[in-house]
């Protein structure tokens, strides 16, 4: 909450008002200033700029329920990195993934999307965390969006060998006129996250 309380998402802009996603974690967009950015991602690539940007806004920092007005509108990347960054900051192993996301929970289709691992010392497991909004998953889905089932999300390297070898029986939503290229594009962005140095894009990889 923390994390979400900073932020706005950018595909609020193309998709119907919802009330319960404008209540419980985008603010309201009605009062969202014309002249900013539709999307920000650029502006804020690292923790440390989406840090400097959300100060800029308001120097009192990190605030609940922070007016949409004085938020970064960025996507699941900078989601993850910021969450990444706050964790281990706090001694917290943490590390962003690049992959894809299961939104409908039916195993059919997955989105491209970034979450985060964080190690539990107590359980010493990985923990699958989504900290971009979607907290309706404990309620819909039975399960907490800060320990997803392994089955919610395809790491860039599952996806990239399930391809290779014809193996991946699952539908991978990928925003690229080809699907090998979009799927090798997020394993370097995995691979350099796993590496503490989460990249922004692998554009024109050949």
């Amino acid at each position: 909450m923390l994390v979400c309380d900073q932020i706005t998402h950018p595909s609020m802009y193309f998709t119907e008002p919802s009330p319960y996603l404008e209540d419980t974690y985008y603010g309201k967009f009605a009062s969202y200033p014309k002249h900013r950015f539709k999307n920000e991602d650029e502006l804020y690539i690292t923790a440390v700029s989406m840090i400097a940007g959300i100060l800029r806004l308001d120097k009192t920092g990190f605030t609940k329920n922070r007016d949409v007005t004085k938020r970064i509108t960025v996507s699941c990347r900078q989601a993850s990195v910021l969450f990444s960054a706050i964790l281990k900051a706090k001694g917290i192993p943490c590390r962003s993934r690049a992959g894809f996301m299961d939104f409908g929970d039916t195993g059919e289709s997955y989105m491209e999307h970034w979450v985060n691992e964080y190690w539990d010392f107590k359980e010493s497991r990985w923990i699958l965390a989504d900290v971009d909004g979607y907290y309706e998953y404990e309620q819909r889905f039975g399960y907490s969006q800060f320990d997803l089932p392994r089955r919610k999300f395809v790491t860039a390297s599952e996806a990239w060998l399930g391809l290779r070898k014809n193996t991946l029986n699952k539908k991978l939503e990928v925003f690229s006129l080809n699907p090998l290229e979009g799927v090798c594009e997020y394993l370097f962005m995995d691979f350099h996250a796993l590496m503490n140095n989460e990249i922004m894009c692998c554009c024109n990889i050949r």
